[in-house]
């Protein structure tokens, strides 16, 4: 998931990566007044900002292997670590803080999971109430996606299940260091290097579909690109050929339908049967076509972008210009598009029409009806009309799942979010190493 940093903010180091005091039990009140602030800050994708200096650390838990930490059963039920600084914690949708701030990075939710790191303990996971799924720290850790979680640990890579365990180990080589992996459909693409061909893992790690292709990718709406010798086609979830390869570009199945090339004037988008829905007019042969999302695919041209209806018609002339190299910012979310002019970046209907006159400096997608957008090098959080719901108060912000956001928060940011009992909310002993 994606994760908004400002880097132009004085009060703080440029990235992000210190998590606040997190106070003891016995400072109950001013435990209430100084932990009560959050930031959104986060997409499961690259983050796009560096990595900041490392920040004051005390341990009140010593580090221990990467597998389990040590120390006797008094050290381990105390809070783990303290640290000066801004931290990543969650609020909810109204802006509310539900898990201090306390961590020196926090990704979305998934699946009632959220990968947090923890200042002397490494990579882990939290469930919605703020705490820790169990000990294990991992070197890296990704979001889970059918009740599996790629991670790294000790050099070796591994997939975990909910609880934090070991279902397998990574032993596939993809040529992909360092690159997050999900199931999709019960299944996982991977080249074998030991066949030299590629196939697809259960959730087990066993292979369910053979390695017998030049290469593969994750399945999308029971379909699954292949590509045998140097033309593409699709397989569904039971390994069988839907679509023979013929194409010398195939693209995911989104909305029912993917986008294909056979020849730069034979393209279009096609059904899951493999038959054309339309092909691209010819005054659109030069353009770069997306994927759909929304009703709506997004074509490129001359650096300046539109969109096409499900027609193949072009529903928004192309006159934005490109925002970011992230391709998928500028797609349909809810209903809702990111654009970018000279005044700023702003939000367009499916029409083409703005919601609202407001410009901001950054914008980003959509998500559980708020999105995240910057202004004067703070983030908050807009609603569907384009206004804030949560005033730009953070130095990080992330995508909305399930309820909660990941967000940075400073001095600056804590002195103006909503108060909440965290008794009721989260209870500080339960943040352990059990």
């Amino acid at each position: 998931m994606i994760r908004y940093i400002s880097k132009n903010v004085s009060t703080v180091q440029p990235q992000s990566t210190q998590v606040l005091i997190f106070m003891r039990r016995i400072f109950p009140v001013l435990a209430v007044l100084l932990t009560g602030v959050f930031l959104d800050g986060k997409f499961s994708v690259p983050v796009l900002a560096e990595e900041i200096s490392t920040p004051t650390v005390r341990h009140t838990l010593p580090a221990g292997s990467p597998d389990r930490a040590t120390g006797d059963a008094s050290t381990a039920n105390r809070i783990i670590t303290e640290v000066n600084g801004a931290a990543w914690g969650f609020i909810d949708r109204e802006g509310r803080p539900i898990v201090p701030p306390r961590f020196l990075e926090a990704e979305s939710f998934a699946e009632e999971r959220a990968v947090v790191r923890v200042a002397g303990h490494g990579f882990s996971y939290i469930d919605t109430h703020g705490n820790l799924v169990n000990d294990r720290a991992f070197d890296r850790a990704c979001s889970f996606a059918q009740e599996r979680a790629h991670v790294w640990m000790n050099d070796a890579e591994y997939f975990i299940n909910p609880a934090g365990e070991i279902v397998f180990q990574w032993k596939v080589s993809t040529g992909e260091a360092l690159h997050c992996r999900q199931f999709s459909h019960g299944k996982l693409a991977v080249f074998d290097s030991a066949h030299g061909a590629a196939g697809f893992l259960n959730r087990n790690g066993e292979w369910d579909i053979r390695p017998q292709y030049t290469t593969a990718r994750d399945f999308h709406e029971n379909r699954a690109v292949i590509q045998t010798g140097n033309l593409f086609g699709y397989i569904d979830v039971n390994g069988r050929t839907i679509i023979e390869p013929q194409f010398r570009i195939a693209h995911d199945f989104s909305e029912g339908m993917a986008y294909v090339e056979i020849s730069p004037t034979e393209r279009g988008f096609i059904d899951p049967q493999g038959e054309f829905l339309f092909r691209i007019d010819a005054e659109l042969r030069t353009a770069r076509l997306f994927d759909f999302h929304g009703q709506r695919a997004r074509f490129e041209r001359q650096n300046t972008y539109g969109y096409l209806d499900r027609s193949g018609k072009v529903a928004i002339d192309a006159h934005f210009n490109r925002y970011r190299n992230d391709d998928g910012f500028a797609d349909f979310q809810e209903n809702l598009a990111v654009f970018i002019e000279a005044r700023g970046a702003g939000y367009i209907k499916p029409d083409g029409r703005s919601i609202t006159d407001n410009r901001f400096d950054e914008a980003y997608p959509y998500h559980e009806g708020r999105a995240v957008a910057r202004q004067n090098d703070r983030y908050g959080y807009l609603d569907v009309n384009g206004e804030w719901i949560i005033p730009p108060r953070f130095l990080g912000a992330g995508a909305f799942a399930e309820g909660l956001a990941p967000v940075k928060i400073d001095e600056a940011a804590r002195d103006h979010l909503l108060p909440v009992d965290l008794d009721e909310t989260f209870r500080p002993d339960q943040f352990n190493a059990e």
